[in-house]
Formats: C-alpha cells, sequence, structure tokens
C-alpha cells in the first residue's frame, strides 16, 4: 500500500536532511562528497614599521584571515617613494622589494628623511589577493645632500662664489654653509715657485675659506690669472653633507713673469746650447720666448770662465750681422728664421760682472715657443751673455737675469804644405807644416792615413805592412801618430799609387784632415807567376802553361824565363854527387809566350819546372815549383801475325754471304822504358783498286775473329799494340794477305733448286772450280746429314734430292716481260691511281 504523503526530517547537526519515506517511495540513495573551488586570498593584515634607519627599513605582517580555500604561498611588498629625491632615484611606481614566505623583511638601499609608501599582499594556488592598505613610513633623519657646484664671478685677484641650496636636507632643516678652495692642480707647480707663501698653492689640499649661512662668499688677495678650484657643503642637526661637484675658475690674465736665469745646456768650440724654465704665464698661456746674445770676446781676462757641453742649430746667414734660427734641442724649437735684432742695454743689467756704463750688443737669436736653443759659427774660447723674456696673449715680460758662459777650445785647423817624396820600391817620406791655427789648444799629436789609389793594383794587393797601421773601414788606414812633422812609411809594395792624408790633433780631438796628395813608389820585379801547369804529355815532351804574375810592381812583364830538372829518386839521391849537373835547374824557354814545349826528355821520368816573369827592372822570383811525370814509351808492335779464312770457298759460294777471317799473333814485347800492352787494334784492308771499305776491331787477346769481309776480295790484315796508362799505341805490323774466295754463279744461288754440282759425290768440270764444287757439295751433305729432326732442308738452305719440290709454274708473262720489267709497270699503275684517286678528292672538295 503506497503512502500518499511524505514528509521531511528536520536537519540534524552532522547529519544530511532526509525524506521520510511514507508509504509508496523507495530508500535514500548513498550520499554523495563536493567542494566548491578555492579564490584568492584576502588582504594581510597588522602591517607596521619594526626597525627604521638613514638607509634601510624593517617591515612585518600577518597572515590574511581567509585564505579561500588554499594555503598562502607567498607574500609580495611593494613599496612607492612620496618624496622628490627619493622617485628620483626609484620613480613614481610602485616596486617590488620583497616576495617570498617569510611575514617580514628589510629594505635597504633608501635615503635618509625621505616619505615611502608600503604594501602587502598573500598569493595562494589560485592566485594573488589584494593589497593591504598602503602604510606610509619616513626613514631616519641624513646630513643634507650636496648643494649644486658654485658659480664664481672672476675677478683680477678676487672671486665672487655662489650657490644654490641643496635639493633634499635630510629630513632636518639646513643651519649653514662650509666652502673650501684650493689652487688648481695644472698651474700650482709655477706658483710655487713664484709665490711660495701662497697657501692655496699646495695642491694636494683644500683649504676652507668660509662657514656661515649664507649662499654666496668673496674671495680676495688672489693671484692674477690662476685656476682655482673649489667646492660647498651644506650642514644640519645630523652633521655636513657632501661636497659640491669642484668648481674651478681662473682669473684674469697679465703679462708673465720673466723667466729664470737661464741655463747652458751643451756647449761646443762653435756652439752654446742654453736652456730656460717656463714662468708663470699670469692666466694666459706662455706661447713664445726671445732669447738676445751679447758678444764679451775672447778668453783672456782674470774674469773668464770655460765650460762645455754640446748642441744643435742656429746658422749664421746673409750678412755679418745676421743669424738664422733653425731646429733647437729635443724639446722641439721651431724652425722659423729670424734675423738679429740689435740691442744697448747697460751691463748692470746683467750678471757677467762687467764695468757700469759698458755698454752691451744684444743680438736676437732665437724666437720661438720652445724652452731651449742653439746658437751656432760661434768662435772658440770666447765668453758670451744670453737673457730670455716670455710672451703671452697680454704681451711680454721683462728681460730675466742673464746667463754668461764660455765656448769651449776647437781642434786644430789642418796642417799645411803636405808633401810625400818616394826614396825606394817599398818606402814613401811625407813632410808637413804645422797648422795655422790651433784654435786654444796646443797640438799634440799628427795622424796620418794611408789608402791605396783607385786602379793603382792588380789582384791580391795590399796596403802597407805597418804593425801600427788599421783599417777604417772606408778604404783609409791609419799608418802613424806622432809629433813630428816628417815621417818615411814603409812596407809598400812596388809601383804603387797611394793617397795620403794628415790631420792634427790637440786636447779637444782631432782637427780637419788636409787635402789628399799622391804617390807612388819607385817599380821593382815582377811577383812569381802562378804555379805551371802541364798538357800534352808524352814520353820524350810535355807542353807546360803559365798565368801572367799577380803583381807586375809598376813596370811591364816583357818576357818570361822556364828552368827544368830531373828530380831525383832514392837510388838517384844517391848518385846525385856523381850526376850533379844532371840535376841541376836548366833553362829550356825565355820568351814572351805563356806556354812552350818541353822536349828532348826521357820516358817514365819526374821533371820540376818553374817560371819567372822579368820586366824593365829585372827577373822576379821563381814560381812554385811544379812536377810533371812523362809517359812510357808505346809497347812493340805484334810479330808474326796470321790470317786465315773460317769458310770454304765452296762453302762461301753457296751463302752468299760475308766471311769471316781469323787473325792471331804473339804477345808484343814490351820495349825498354816502354808500357805494357793491354789490347790490340787489328784491321783489315782491301787491296788496292778495291772500293770495299776496311773492317777494324779490338781484342784484348791476342786472337780475333773479323767478321763482315766480302767473299773474292783481297784483303791486307795489320795489327799494332795499346799501351797501358794512356802512353798510347805501337806501330803497325807487317800486312798479312788474305785473298777470300768468290761467291758461286747467279743462277745456281738464286732458284732455290739443288744443282747438280752441288750434289754429294758429283764433280762438274776440271781443275780448281771443280775441286771447290765437290767441296761444297760434301759440306752440304755433310750439313744435311745433321740437320736434326727436320730431315728436308739442310742448315745452307739446300735441299736433299729426296725432298725437293716441284718446280713452280711460271707466269705467260714471264716469257714476253723479264720479272724487273714487270714490277716497274706494276709501280708506274700504282702511281696513276694515286694521282687519279687524288684529283677526286680535290673536285669533291672544290663542289663541296
Amino acid at each position: 500500500m503506497l503512502l500518499d504523503t511524505a514528509f521531511t526530517m528536520p536537519p540534524i547537526k552532522g547529519m544530511l536532511p532526509c525524506l521520510v519515506l511514507q508509504e509508496g517511495y523507495s530508500m535514500w540513495s548513498a550520499n554523495a562528497t563536493a567542494t566548491t573551488a578555492a579564490t584568492v586570498p584576502s588582504s594581510p593584515v597588522g602591517l607596521a614599521v619594526v626597525g627604521k634607519s638613514r638607509t634601510s627599513v624593517t617591515l612585518t605582517w600577518k597572515p590574511p584571515s581567509s585564505d579561500g580555500g588554499s594555503l598562502v604561498t607567498a607574500y609580495q611588498v611593494q613599496l612607492q617613494a612620496k618624496t622628490k629625491v627619493a622617485a628620483a632615484s626609484l620613480g613614481n611606481d610602485w616596486i617590488i622589494i620583497y616576495d617570498s614566505t617569510a611575514l617580514a623583511t628589510t629594505f635597504s638601499a633608501l635615503q635618509g628623511g625621505c616619505q615611502y609608501l608600503v604594501r602587502v599582499a598573500a598569493r595562494n594556488a589560485a592566485g594573488q589577493g589584494q593589497y593591504c592598505l598602503p602604510l606610509q613610513l619616513c626613514t631616519a633623519e641624513d646630513t643634507p645632500m650636496a648643494p649644486a657646484m658654485p658659480e664664481a664671478n672672476v675677478a683680477a685677484t678676487s672671486l665672487l662664489l655662489s650657490w644654490t641650496p641643496p635639493a633634499h636636507d635630510g629630513g632636518s632643516p639646513i643651519t649653514g654653509y662650509k666652502v673650501e678652495m684650493r689652487c688648481s692642480p695644472g698651474t700650482s707647480s709655477s706658483t710655487v715657485g713664484i709665490s711660495p707663501h701662497h697657501s692655496l698653492a699646495i695642491p694636494e689640499h683644500f683649504l676652507g675659506i668660509y662657514s656661515g649661512a649664507d649662499t654666496c662668499v668673496q674671495v680676495t688677495d688672489l693671484l692674477p690669472g690662476t685656476t682655482y678650484e673649489f667646492r660647498a657643503a651644506a650642514l644640519n642637526s645630523q652633521g655636513a653633507g657632501g661636497w659640491s661637484h669642484t668648481g674651478t675658475a681662473t682669473t684674469l690674465p697679465a703679462a708673465p713673469l720673466p723667466p729664470p736665469i737661464p741655463q747652458l745646456l751643451a756647449a761646443t768650440s762653435s756652439s752654446l746650447s742654453v736652456g730656460w724654465v717656463e714662468p708663470y704665464g699670469q692666466g694666459s698661456p706662455v706661447t713664445s720666448y726671445t732669447l738676445n746674445m751679447a758678444r764679451l770676446g775672447q778668453v783672456g781676462s782674470s774674469s773668464s770662465s770655460s765650460t762645455s757641453s754640446s748642441a744643435s742649430t742656429i746658422s749664421r746667414v746673409g750678412s755679418s750681422n745676421g743669424f738664422a734660427i733653425g731646429t733647437a734641442l729635443p724639446n722641439g724649437v721651431a724652425d722659423n728664421a729670424q734675423h738679429v735684432e740689435l740691442h744697448d742695454d747697460a751691463a748692470s743689467s746683467t750678471s757677467s760682472g762687467t764695468a757700469a756704463g759698458d755698454k752691451l750688443r744684444w743680438e736676437t737669436v732665437y724666437t720661438g715657443p720652445a724652452t731651449s736653443a742653439e746658437v751656432k759659427n760661434l768662435q772658440p774660447a770666447s765668453r758670451y751673455l744670453f737673457r730670455v723674456r716670455a710672451h703671452n696673449s697680454i704681451g711680454g715680460s721683462i728681460w730675466g737675469e742673464a746667463l754668461a758662459t764660455t765656448t769651449s777650445p776647437a781642434a786644430p785647423s789642418q796642417p799645411c804644405a803636405l808633401s810625400p817624396e818616394p826614396l825606394s820600391s817599398q818606402e814613401v817620406q811625407l813632410t808637413w807644416k804645422a797648422p795655422v791655427q790651433d784654435n786654444g789648444a796646443p797640438i799634440s799629436a799628427y795622424q796620418l792615413e794611408m789608402a791605396q789609389a783607385a786602379g793603382s793594383s792588380t789582384a791580391g794587393g795590399s796596403t802597407a805592412k805597418s804593425s801600427s797601421g788599421s783599417s777604417n773601414g772606408s778604404g783609409w788606414t791609419k799608418v802613424w801618430q806622432g809629433t813630428a812633422q816628417v815621417h818615411a812609411v814603409d812596407g809598400l809594395l812596388p809601383g804603387r799609387t797611394y793617397s795620403w792624408r794628415l790631420r792634427a790633433l790637440n786636447c779637444c780631438g782631432p782637427g780637419p784632415w788636409c787635402e789628399a796628395v799622391k804617390a807612388s813608389t819607385l817599380p821593382a820585379e815582377p811577383a812569381a807567376p802562378p804555379k805551371p801547369t802541364f798538357s800534352q804529355r808524352t814520353a820524350t815532351s810535355v807542353k807546360v802553361r803559365w798565368e801572367i804574375p799577380l803583381e807586375e810592381n809598376g813596370a811591364a812583364v816583357v818576357q818570361y824565363q822556364v828552368q827544368v830538372r830531373q828530380a831525383a829518386g832514392v837510388q838517384q839521391q844517391e848518385q846525385q854527387l856523381e850526376q850533379q849537373q844532371l840535376y841541376q835547374w836548366q833553362q829550356v824557354y825565355c820568351g814572351s809566350e805563356l806556354s812552350h814545349r818541353v822536349t828532348a826528355l826521357q820516358p817514365g821520368c819526374t821533371y820540376d819546372m818553374r817560371v819567372a816573369a822579368v820586366n824593365a827592372i829585372g827577373a822576379g822570383p821563381w814560381s812554385d815549383v811544379s812536377s810533371v811525370v812523362t809517359l812510357l814509351r808505346p809497347p812493340l808492335p805484334p810479330v808474326n801475325v796470321s790470317a786465315q779464312c773460317s769458310r770454304s770457298a765452296d762453302t762461301a759460294g753457296a751463302s752468299a754471304q760475308p766471311l769471316d777471317v781469323l787473325v792471331s799473333w804473339p804477345p808484343a814485347c814490351t820495349a825498354p822504358a816502354g808500357a805494357e800492352a793491354v789490347g790490340y787494334e787489328v784491321e783489315a784492308a782491301p787491296a788496292a783498286g778495291n772500293a770495299h771499305p776496311p773492317v777494324k776491331a779490338t781484342a784484348k787477346q791476342t786472337s780475333t775473329s773479323l767478321t763482315g769481309l766480302q767473299p773474292g776480295v783481297t784483303y791486307n790484315v795489320r795489327v799494332r799494340s795499346v799501351g797501358a796508362a794512356g802512353t798510347g799505341h805501337s806501330n803497325w805490323s807487317s800486312p798479312v794477305t788474305v785473298m777470300l774466295p768468290p761467291s758461286a754463279p747467279q743462277s745456281a744461288a738464286s732458284d732455290g733448286y739443288d744443282s747438280p754440282s752441288l750434289v754429294a759425290g758429283e764433280t762438274v768440270g776440271t781443275g780448281k772450280r771443280a775441286k771447290s764444287r765437290k767441296a761444297a757439295a760434301k759440306t752440304l751433305t755433310k750439313e744435311s746429314a745433321n740437320a736434326g729432326s727436320d730431315k728436308r732442308r739442310g742448315p745452307a738452305g739446300v735441299l736433299p734430292s729426296k725432298a725437293r719440290k716441284s718446280p713452280k709454274p711460271k707466269h705467260w708473262l714471264d716469257n714476253y716481260i723479264s720479272p724487273k720489267t714487270q714490277k716497274l709497270v706494276k709501280a708506274v699503275a700504282l702511281a696513276i691511281l694515286a694521282v687519279a684517286v687524288l684529283l677526286c678528292l680535290v673536285l669533291l672538295y672544290q663542289q663541296s
């Protein structure tokens, strides 16, 4: 029975409401659980400042009241600058200063006495919640910021400084200012020397010149044209703030102060270099200097003094009163020329010690920007005065104190009248006079140098052999140094032209060289020719050659002398006393040629030879000895020479080929003082009236075979010996005549068929011809029997009777035209055919 109604039970804590079934309803289903999505957390609470300083602040806060269904994972703190100074560095926007999980943070990099706003927000998995209300805070008070760089109102000896208050007072009102000042380091170096008592001239420290509440101050008692540096700082209850940027100002300029007394930098006998220190320009840089010079004359008075140094470039030009200004010392004097200006000033303006009332003649010797100059073309050992003044854009200074200095002594002038005189072929004497001027120092020595004149020597020439000589690398050689005015130089080469030069020396060094003079030594005998050489040696003669001597020594070579001697061996040396004349030098040639054949020598002997050159003075020394060995005599010719043909007449006729001749002889005998035979030459020459060429051969032994001889020709065979060690060959031996057998008739040798006269056992004809044919037939029969496996043909080309072939049938043309004529006709026909083909090709080419 179903119930008509249903009711709901009231909910009970911890239980879900349920529908009470009435009659007719089913049971409830199982319970289901559902969770709503999380949201961002609410804003944190309790943001507060728990600590602060001039540059930092410490903040703390509490978690939000609702985490939005998700745990808070981080907090983000933002800061915004409210003070203008702070906003200048951080900007006007909110900036994140913290993002982490902690509930407190400390932030630095703030400025003292400035207003800031801070806020914090929480963040969970759903995102970041709203920021809490901003909290305003202020950092602790600080010293004020630096004021702006002071500005200066410039006067000649004073500066009016003014400045504006700083942009931020550090959170405490400004109570006053202080100002410091110093001389600029760039100009302090000159002001120290000018005014050592000026307190502002110390560049390492700023000095306080003002302290008060005003924002301006008048600074007086300053130097004109001087650059000063100044700075200002503000004060409050926390102390003094930072210094402003350093300002600079320069007092009005004036004409420069006079330079200090010049200093001598360098001095020589003809120049003086002076330098000076740049003076204080008084506000305008020094642009140039004027250097004056006064001449006080030669050193000689008791007040004169001497100094020495060195230097650079002002040279005299134009008239006697003119100087030109050139480049000066390393600091870079300009190369601008200016003529001398003459001034008459009282001597009391100088420090030279001259009497009052004397007039000095001042010359302007330099004008330019450099602080040094060199004056040239001065007199040695002379006194001079120098003074300097400076110039800038305002004007010139007064003249500074003058410097008195002296040029140093100079080297002497060149010696006079250098005169050479040859004494012999190896010695020249030179004389001279003292220099005209010693330039303030006595002559201490003379120095003599020598050089060989160009073209005065041949290869191998040399200069003086003096042990004291030394070359200076330019061709001149020092040969002497001393105090005398005459010197003889020996050890020279004969017939040479030498150049000589001389200079004088004193304590200042060597003077200039005098003009070089030339002198020649007397001629002498020529030098020895080079070692002779040899060629074309034989057993009894040799050709000797030699070269001209390296030095003719002033006279041309007119002839040569050649001497020869036989060199003594070990046994010959023992007999030298008995045969003394044989081993003495003997002259074999005297003439102008450079070679000579020496004859009448002994075979296999050693000879020494030497050569000497002769000129108008006489004969020179002998050359080095050269030795030569004559050749041995060639061996004797062979005797008892025999020659025999290697084949019989019938065999030669059958083969129709050149014949061989076997030549033999006994060994050749060795001649007295002759060489052994190491080989032989054999020659077979046809008899007179025969046009065949001779046949030659060489042999190491005493027999050889001559090949290629023609049948039927008579040859004369001869032999000669070839000696060892290039001694040549002997004469030909007596000729031996050999007659070679003639060849067989043409018909029997050309048709290729057996002739009845060549068959073994057959003879044709009588006398020598029949015997020859019979012998040939026997030889062919024997060779056919020993022919090997091929029994049809013998080695001589003759077929046996059993292996004969039938004769080849002749063509019908052979009965009317000879074979030679047939070949000629064929050749002409082929030529005509070739010409026809060529003409066809030409026609085809023209048509195409």
